[in-house]
């Protein structure tokens, strides 16, 4: 069985010491599936799309969470209470329904500032390290194998993140010995897609990264439980699919993950 990770985050990977969370921490979500499950998925996605929004098979409608929010391009369809109403209640079947595994990885930039004996200071990368941990070890449990994907930030960004990604292949982390990488991992290129390239898993990334994000600050105490209902279900459907530890079960520190 072969797996491919998806990632995405919520909050930009600058360096900040400011109080507000959406700038003190980053988040990283990764979303992996196997091949059969994620056929399916793509699928029902597509399906989604064509009952909900002007769909053009040239230009297929892409999942963005702030254009939703915002009710921006196709997603105007959405200031129509009933529609929306409609839309989301499905969409939150949707994401009931995908066969994946959550991997969710935070780190707050302020603290990982301070952290001068630290060779990895990027925040997004040293995320990458901790997330690819647990995707490894996630797979050889499994006796898989799989790859990863991230979604394109842009050219200086990617090619740093192509590199960070290629250095765990090479030499490993601190926790994930080479030898364990390569035996899992199929590639030793991370694959990067643009967001308008319409990939199933990198948009389900997308409309997890904010709410995820926020559940793991909320379980380290340090933000408020959502108290928007959309975001609350969307925790509520992830419980189930973190990765867990084999035998307790635990999602802290296996697919909730808070890095200081």
């Amino acid at each position: 069985m072969r797996y491919r990770l998806y990632l995405d985050e919520s909050g930009d990977h600058s360096s900040s010491d400011a109080a507000e969370v959406g700038k003190r921490y980053l988040g990283l979500i990764g979303v992996a599936f196997a091949d059969e499950s994620y056929r399916e998925f793509t699928r029902l996605l597509d399906c989604f799309k064509r009952k909900h929004l002007q769909y053009d098979e040239d230009e297929p409608p892409i999942l963005h969470r702030e254009d939703i929010i915002n009710r921006r391009g196709c997603f105007g369809v959405l200031n129509d209470a009933s529609k929306k109403e409609v839309f989301n209640a499905d969409l939150l079947r949707l994401i009931s329904g995908a066969e994946c595994r959550i991997i969710a990885v935070v780190i707050d930039k302020a603290e990982h500032g301070k952290a001068s004996y630290r060779s990895l200071q990027h925040p997004y990368h040293y995320c990458l390290h901790a997330m690819l941990e647990r995707y490894c070890g996630y797979l050889g449990l499994k006796h898989c194998s799989g790859d990863v994907m991230a979604e394109a930030r842009g050219g200086k960004e990617d090619t740093a993140l192509k590199s960070a990604y290629e250095r765990v292949w090479d030499r490993g982390t601190r926790y994930l010995h080479a030898d364990k990488a390569r035996m899992t991992l199929t590639s030793k290129r991370l694959k990067v897609k643009p967001k308008w390239a319409n990939v199933a898993g990198l948009q389900l990334a997308d409309i997890l990264a904010h709410p995820l994000t926020r559940d793991v600050l909320a379980k380290n105490g340090r933000a408020p439980e959502a108290g928007d209902c959309f975001a609350a279900i969307v925790r509520e459907i992830a419980e189930a699919k973190y990765n867990r530890h084999e035998f307790r079960g635990t999602a802290k520190g296996y697919g909730r993950i808070l890095l200081e």
